[in-house]
């Protein structure tokens, strides 16, 4: 029988909200505020640079701007590879809180201080999605035969090909222009569902893996991934029902990560703030950040909590496999 219900887990998470409110909501929004608290400073780091950039001229200025853009580019590269780190962090501290143990920043930097085994189990996921993005493009050919090239676009293509053998450039875009787009399009469409949906499925095989790094000291990266489907086989339908049950907190988040985009937004709306571009995106940037961990102080500790509580009901289902109605 299915152990997880959405009503049922939601319901166990509201209620152990209740015993450690607001000790573990402050640890999920401190750890919203350091993620947002260091994007801020290296976008305002990133804007001292290109000011700095900007003033500068000559062969000298082109070799500073040189080492400053290398700079720029390393600062988002760094925050890029800590950040997954930081973040499941916050997975064993929810999991911590659904079994009523402690839980204190130091849980936090689980993921840092298992450093080896989940930067093994990130490079293992990118590998796999790269092995599924290449498998499923074996299938554009198929989608080309159930599809095929009408004649007179056929006949068209290879007009110009042979017109223009000699010139690519020239020949690339009478390609372009005899309307192939028009036959490429549905085809990428029809590829891009599919992918889609493959990595969806994949992603729901996996869900619990990164719980299970942090949650287990000795479990490695490969282990966690197989681990992980034997515990969400048979309950993938319920875990996307559980993330659909949110669709209004996802919606919000939406919401307010639409305020990062603000200066192009506005550029769109063709509205022109009296400022400058570089203070106009760290404006927007800051109320990005203001938004976001407002949104996890009133909701995101309830959220962690029912996917750690659907993560505990896996990991420890009951004995008598009734179902959950907390």
């Amino acid at each position: 029988m299915n152990i997880l219900q959405s009503g049922g887990l939601k319901r166990r998470a509201a209620s152990l909200l209740e015993q450690t409110r607001p000790e573990y909501r402050k640890l999920v929004t401190l750890h919203a505020a350091v993620s947002v608290g260091v994007m801020l400073v290296i976008s305002l780091i990133q804007l001292l640079l290109n000011q700095i950039t900007s003033n500068e001229s000559g062969l000298s200025g082109m070799g500073a701007s040189a080492v400053f853009s290398t700079a720029k580019a390393t600062l988002g590269l760094i925050s890029g590879i800590l950040l997954p780190f930081w973040e499941i962090g916050v997975l064993y501290t929810s999991v911590r809180v659904t079994r009523r143990q402690e839980a204190e920043f130091l849980h936090l930097t689980r993921g840092f201080r298992r450093w080896g085994v989940v930067l093994r189990f990130y490079l293992l996921l990118i590998l796999l999605y790269i092995v599924a993005v290449m498998f499923l493009s074996n299938l554009i050919p198929v989608i080309m035969i159930f599809y095929p090239m009408s004649q007179t676009l056929e006949d068209s293509l290879t007009a110009v090909i042979s017109e223009n053998s000699t010139d690519s450039v020239a020949m690339m875009e009478a390609v372009m222009q005899a309307g192939v787009m028009d036959y490429i399009l549905p085809i990428v469409v029809i590829f891009m569902v599919l992918l889609a949906a493959v990595l969806l499925w994949l992603s729901y095989r996996i869900r619990m893996s990164q719980y299970l790094l942090v949650d287990d000291p000795a479990m490695p990266a490969i282990p966690s991934l197989i681990v992980s489907n034997q515990m969400t086989k048979g309950h993938k339908w319920s875990l996307c029902k559980l993330d659909l049950s949110f669709w209004w907190y996802y919606l919000l988040q939406l919401g307010v990560a639409a305020i990062s985009f603000g200066p192009e937004l506005l550029m769109l709306a063709g509205v022109t703030l009296p400022i400058s571009a570089n203070v106009e995106f760290f404006l927007f940037q800051l109320l990005y950040g203001i938004a976001y961990v407002a949104v996890v102080w009133f909701f995101g500790a309830y959220v962690q909590t029912t996917y750690a509580c659907a993560y505990d009901e896996l990991r420890n289902p009951p004995q008598d496999n009734t179902v959950i109605t907390v």
